[in-house]
């Protein structure tokens, strides 16, 4: 299916839908098949024109395409779904190693609307069933309805802890850790590296207080940053330092949680550190000279990778 449905596409879908239209949420009636998944909106359920309008601009590739239109006088959105299965359907089909990237994937996805205020303005499915991959691409998509209720005063702490505990409830299902974690700086000359045993690890100068003790940085704050794990994975927060933390080149918000992954660059002050797995060997189809760490990185530094050893 094309990504923009003709009008008599559309008409013939929503002549099929009607006998078949199953209210699953409140204020919304679903349907799904092979080719699309639907929401018809009663009277009690708005459409969020700012939600939506910023959805199709959007240029995330993880946003289902979806078509707005009017029936007997209701608004209904029309995702478009051929050719992608459900994580449920898929979950027999997936090795461990796909699942960890497809539930990775999907917490990325997550945080990057957090950060550019999507939940303000609408709300996400992320049940198993309503998550849909393309097998060809190893690629996620998700449903986000740009609705509201009428007289719906939930805060978006309450439906982001909401999202949290879905979230939590799929790694519960679908990832394991498959590794050691690693954590290995870049700017020094020392062979720098700590294995991230406890599922709280922070970065900075007071020594009794952290695990990873940089002591050669005037830069560095004594309790700079954490690294923790929840949720099946690990999480990185600026505690407020006078220099700053950066993942990937962005600024963190101080005493806010970010998700990071193998392969991701932490600059804390002026101490660079790269996420590794510790068991990134060539046999686990991860070959040495592939490592983030060892890009821009001259022949000296690039013997320190742990991924070649």
């Amino acid at each position: 299916m094309k990504r923009d449905l003709t009008k008599l596409q559309i008409d013939t879908i929503m002549i099929l839908e009607t006998a078949k239209a199953g209210e699953k949420v409140k204020g919304l009636s679903e349907y799904r098949d092979r080719r699309i998944c639907s929401y018809l909106l009663d009277e009690s359920v708005h459409l969020s024109h700012a939600g939506y309008y910023r959805m199709k601009k959007s240029r995330y590739r993880f946003f289902l395409p979806c078509h707005k239109v009017s029936y007997n006088g209701q608004i209904k959105l029309i995702y478009c779904t051929e050719k992608k299965v459900t994580l449920c359907e898929a979950e027999k089909n997936l090795s461990q190693k796909q699942k960890n990237k497809m539930i990775q994937q999907l917490a990325d996805i997550i945080q990057q609307l957090k950060e550019k205020s999507y939940l303000q303005f609408g709300q996400l499915e992320i049940e198993e069933e309503k998550i849909y991959l393309d097998p060809a691409e190893d690629q996620i998509y998700i449903i986000y309805l740009p609705v509201y209720q009428e007289n719906q005063a939930v805060s978006i702490q309450i439906l982001e802890e909401e999202i949290q505990k879905k979230l939590e409830m799929l790694y519960e299902k679908y990832q394991k850790d498959t590794g050691t974690f690693v954590l290995q700086r870049l700017d020094s000359v020392y062979q720098e590296e700590w294995i991230l045993k406890e599922k709280s690890f922070l970065i900075g100068k007071q020594k009794e207080e952290v695990q990873c003790l940089i002591q050669d940085s005037k830069a560095l704050s004594r309790k700079h940053c954490k690294l923790f794990w929840n949720a099946g994975q690990w999480w990185i927060m600026d505690l407020g330092s006078r220099n700053g933390t950066f993942l990937n080149k962005t600024k963190l918000i101080p005493n806010q949680w970010y998700g990071i992954k193998p392969g991701d660059r932490i600059l804390a002050a002026d101490c660079e550190f790269c996420m590794l797995y510790g068991c990134f060997k060539e046999k686990e189809g991860q070959a040495a000279g592939n490592c983030s760490c060892l890009k821009e990185r001259n022949d000296e530094r690039r013997t320190n990778c742990i991924c070649r050893s």
